[in-house]
């Protein structure tokens, strides 16, 4: 048998009418490796679509995938038979037997890969039957334990290391804090909450507010901290258009009230503000997408896209709601899967940090909490003061409060009556600031 018959022109075929026609599941195939099909022009076209992706380029023609090819030394010399007509009729077929959906496409990959396990180890279990006809080899279990353990180990994706070859970079993350001042992670604009957590890497954060209650602006005012840090960010909104999310921020940035910016009839020198603000926002590394029905495939596949083209530093999500169901088992289902999409697809895989927002019922209790709290790593919950709050606090202590209710990183806090970050909130500029003073913490009885 030659192991070159070891292969699914099916799948391989499969494989590259779907990234023709939906470059962004490249993202869902990292450990495929263009030497790993049978045929090496599909290895050379995948290569070029998965590039092709990383750049944002969402339509893949034959010209694309050539000038890809041309760029390098090293595949320039593959135009010659992977020509422009060649490509134009995989491109006119490609519709055909393209898969829809990321599930499906995986598979084909699962199979692409299995059969490339098997050639390599089929060769290299031939090399060990040479090694056996030979006296020359002296430590024949050495040399067949080695050739094997290469192949396994080209196949295998959960690395095992020796701890000790990891403790360098470790190390160096530890001194990167010391010299950051002890800091782990980004703090948070506001000081006082710095003290509990920041928003470390591969962590999942939730805010909570009730309707119309400040989550968002919540959000906003972190996004802006972190953009004016040289943080790179995206913002996936299930609320606000991006107009909508520009008119706010831009009122936060120039502390001219939202309802001015909206409708105009602002003077000259806020105009200037404005320009500066648009200004501001046009240099940063900053991409807002408005998606009242949010999908997690594509999500993912922007912020992969985003982690490659720009280096991605921080996720926003506003904000976990369920989609389109009444079931209250449904919704509360949806609602923990959309977090365990957040903390371990997102935050996890990406090794970044998210800060989401979430709803309270009209208890005060996080909606369908106990699935949320299961996979985050703080939960904030954002309040109105009443009326006696504030004169209790004192007006100084501002006119809203920040209760850390879960945290899996730092100190807790204990009753949500007392024990709380002072804020001040100011809806007329979309702007949260930490109150000039914190009340005192009395412990409850």
């Amino acid at each position: 048998m030659n192991p070159s018959d070891i292969k699914s022109v099916e799948a391989e075929a499969g494989i590259i009418a779907s990234i023709i026609n939906h470059p962004e599941y490249t993202f869902f195939s990292e450990e495929l490796k263009p030497n790993q099909f049978s045929d090496s022009q599909n290895g050379y076209i995948y290569y070029a679509v998965r590039e092709l992706a990383k750049k944002g380029i969402k339509k893949i023609d034959s010209y694309n995938i050539v000038n890809i090819l041309n760029a390098r030394d090293a595949t320039k010399n593959q135009t010659e038979t992977i020509t422009i007509p060649a490509l134009n009729e995989l491109i006119d077929f490609s519709g055909i037997i393209s898969r829809s959906t990321p599930e499906e496409y995986q598979l084909l990959v699962k199979t692409v890969m299995e059969k490339a396990f098997r050639r390599e180890l089929y060769r290299e279990l031939q090399k060990c039957e040479q090694v056996c006809y030979s006296d020359n080899d002296s430590d024949i279990k050495a040399s067949i334990y080695s050739s094997l353990d290469s192949v396994l180990s080209n196949y295998s994706y959960d690395n095992i290391d020796l701890f000790g070859s990891k403790l360098d970079e470790m190390w160096k993350e530890v001194e990167d804090r010391h010299n950051n001042g002890g800091v782990c992670g980004y703090p948070s604009k506001f000081p006082a909450v710095a003290e509990f957590f920041t928003y470390e890497k591969s962590e999942l954060i939730v805010v909570c507010a009730h309707r119309k209650d400040g989550k968002s602006m919540f959000c906003l005012n972190e996004l802006v901290d972190k953009l004016n840090n040289g943080l790179h960010c995206l913002y996936i909104d299930t609320e606000m258009s991006s107009r909508q999310h520009m008119e706010r921020m831009i009122s936060h940035l120039t502390q001219i009230p939202v309802k001015l910016v909206k409708n105009g009839g602002y003077t000259d020198e806020q105009a200037k503000r404005i320009s500066d603000a648009l200004k501001w926002i046009k240099q940063q590394k900053y991409v807002h997408v408005y998606m009242p029905t949010p999908s997690k495939d594509k999500i993912f596949t922007i912020a992969k896209r985003l982690q490659a083209k720009i280096g991605l530093d921080f996720v926003f999500f506003d904000y976990i709601k369920s989609q389109n169901s009444t079931s209250s088992s449904e919704i509360y289902n949806m609602m923990g899967d959309y977090t365990d999409f957040l903390k371990n697809k997102i935050a996890g895989e990406l090794d970044i940090p998210v800060l989401a927002a979430a709803q309270l019922n009209r208890g005060g209790e996080i909606a369908d909490s106990y699935k949320i709290e299961q996979f985050s790593s703080v939960i904030g919950i954002i309040k109105r003061k009443t009326t006696a709050e504030i004169q209790r606090d004192g007006s100084n202590c501002g006119n809203y409060k920040f209760h850390i209710k879960l945290n899996r990183l730092g100190d807790q806090m204990s009753d949500i009556d007392s024990d709380y970050i002072d804020l001040n909130f100011n809806g007329n500029y979309a702007t949260f600031d930490q109150a000039k003073e914190q009340h005192e913490v009395k412990e409850p009885y």
